[in-house]
C-alpha cells in the first residue's frame, strides 16, 4: 500500500493514500486515479515538466477532470509542490545526504534554490539549513 504524509496540526501522519483521500473523493474510481497520480508524482518528483499536462496524459483524463480530482488538495501544482517539499524535508531530517541544499532542490524539481528555501520555511517554519543542522 502507498504511504504518504498528511499535515495535521503541525505533525506528519503516515496514512495510506486511500485512507487520506477517501473523505475528499466523490466516487470510488477517483481514489484509484488519485493513487495512480500519487505513484507517478512520487516517482517523477525530479522532472521539471511534472505538472497538469503530463498527468493528464499519464492518467488519460481531461484537464478539467484532473483539476476536479485535486481540487480538495489545493490543486495539482500545490499538491506536487507539497510532495517535493516533503521529500526534501525527509532527506534533510535524516541527515545522511551530503548534497548541497541547492542540489537537493534541483534534484526534486525546483528551479531556484532561493525560492525553494522560501517555500520550505513557509511550510515548516524553519530553513532547509536549520532542518539539516538539527539532525547533526
Amino acid at each position: 500500500m502507498i504511504m504518504g504524509a498528511l499535515q495535521t496540526r503541525g505533525q506528519d501522519v503516515d496514512l495510506p493514500i486511500k485512507d487520506r483521500f477517501t473523505p475528499f473523493v466523490r466516487r470510488d474510481h477517483s481514489v484509484s486515479r488519485i493513487e495512480t497520480a500519487c505513484h507517478y508524482i512520487d516517482a517523477h518528483l525530479a522532472a521539471a515538466d511534472l505538472g497538469a499536462e503530463r498527468l493528464c496524459r499519464v492518467l488519460a483524463v481531461s484537464r478539467r477532470k484532473l483539476y476536479y480530482l485535486f481540487e480538495p488538495f489545493g490543486g495539482v501544482s500545490r499538491f506536487i509542490r507539497e510532495r517535493r517539499l516533503a521529500a526534501c524535508h525527509r532527506i534533510l531530517r535524516q541527515g545522511e545526504d551530503a548534497r548541497l541544499i541547492s542540489t537537493l532542490a534541483y534534484d526534486h524539481g525546483f528551479s531556484d534554490p532561493a525560492h525553494f528555501s522560501r517555500l520550505f520555511r513557509a511550510r515548516y517554519g524553519y530553513s532547509p539549513k536549520e532542518a539539516r543542522r538539527t539532525t547533526a
